[in-house]
């Protein structure tokens, strides 16, 4: 009789454990606090490459977890570069949602990742948080303008002028009379004359033009071809005109302009490429010995 009281005694702490047990709370499934970046016009959502300094806009929006109810308590903003610590901003928000911006500059080192860490909390001490890689690009190499060669009031006669010369070296500046043109016809990049039919015109030693007034360049074994093309540049541009990069590039074939007037402005190109450009200061005579043209001209060295 006592071996089946143990027994029922025993079945019945057996029982009542499992009755306790059955009473315990599920584990809690609860989801958490929702963190979020919102897409509106710089700012950023996901890992980019951006330029050293670049303006950094995070737009952050966050939500309690529907389940506990309970309200947000902060949200912790940390960068870490290379391991270490660089950024470390805590916005304290007692709300039920947050909506919020933070604003940052990329790093001042090229080739880096700083990682952007966004944790938030709430005050029933869950935790989300979001990763953001921010990598710099590589610097690019600074590279310094070349400034352009100048020759200033170059004056060059028609071919009936006895005294100025009509063949010009657009390398070096020079102005050259025919029996030195002749002797060194490879240097001529540009030669002026006056025609009725194209009034003050410059060409290449290769135009046909230019070799019915200058006869004697009909011969030369060097012809060098310049292409030429107008501008539609102004004075005031082409007097700003200070490096290569600001020449016009030519992309006629042309190789004579005519009508050469005050203030008209015309680029060249070279037969070894050389690009350059020339503004008309004044013309003088129509045809006779005083037949004068005065340019400035600009080239890349």
């Amino acid at each position: 009789m006592k071996k089946i009281n143990v027994i029922i005694l025993l079945f019945v702490g057996i029982l009542g454990m499992t009755t306790i047990t059955s009473c315990n709370p599920e584990p809690n499934t609860d989801v958490l606090p929702t963190l979020g970046f919102i897409s509106e016009a710089s700012s950023i959502t996901a890992d980019a490459t951006v330029d050293t300094l670049t303006p950094l806009l995070f737009k952050v929006t966050a939500k309690q977890n529907p389940n506990t109810k309970k309200a947000l308590q902060s949200l912790r903003v940390q960068s870490f570069m290379d391991n270490s610590p660089v950024k470390d901003t805590t916005v304290t928000i007692n709300d039920d949602d947050f909506l919020g911006s933070f604003n940052y500059d990329a790093t001042i080192t090229p080739s880096k990742e700083e990682k952007f860490i966004f944790t938030l909390t709430d005050k029933a001490g869950e935790t989300v948080d979001k990763t953001i890689t921010i990598t710099t690009n590589e610097r690019p190499a600074v590279v310094a303008p070349t400034p352009v060669v100048e020759y200033a009031a170059r004056l060059l006669g028609g071919q009936a002028n006895p005294t100025e010369g009509s063949f010009y070296d657009a390398h070096t500046g020079t102005v050259k009379l025919v029996s030195d043109a002749n002797s060194s016809e490879s240097t001529i990049d540009l030669i002026f004359a006056y025609e009725v039919g194209n009034q003050f015109f410059m060409g290449a030693p290769s135009n046909s033009d230019i070799q019915a007034s200058h006869t004697n360049v009909a011969s030369w074994t060097t012809q060098n071809v310049t292409f030429i093309e107008e501008s539609t540049l102004t004075v005031a541009e082409f007097d700003a005109i200070e490096n290569v990069e600001d020449l016009p590039a030519v992309t006629s074939t042309a190789t004579k302009i005519d009508f050469l007037l005050t203030d008209k402005i015309f680029s060249f190109e070279t037969t070894d490429g050389k690009t350059g450009i020339v503004k008309v200061n004044s013309t003088t005579g129509s045809g006779g010995a005083n037949t004068a043209i005065d340019i400035d001209v600009k080239i890349q060295p």
